[in-house]
């Protein structure tokens, strides 16, 4: 078998462009992903003072923003559904 099969250990820079190849591409439609991503990085890169500056620099901004147009979407079924059901009453009245 060539060497370049042979088991090594990762480097923490490879672990870490998996966990980013692995869950990126989900981040933007389930923005909580963001907080699954900031703990395998700190749990990869073992330092939670880096880890937590990091969280913060990449990762709160677009948390926060994901999770506001979330609820946004969610208030907006709700009014949706309370229009609804003011309908449906008027029309049984």
């Amino acid at each position: 078998m060539s060497s370049k099969f042979q088991n090594r250990p990762h480097s923490q820079a490879e672990i870490n462009k998996l966990i980013d190849f692995l869950v990126h591409p989900f981040i933007r439609d389930y923005p909580w992903l963001s907080l699954v991503d900031g703990a395998l990085h700190a749990l990869n890169e073992q330092d939670p003072r880096k880890s937590f500056e990091k969280f913060v620099r990449y990762n709160a901004k677009p948390l926060i923003m994901g999770l506001k147009e979330e609820l946004g979407r969610i208030e907006i079924i709700e009014r949706q559904t309370r229009e609804r059901l003011r309908k449906q009453d008027y029309t049984r009245a």
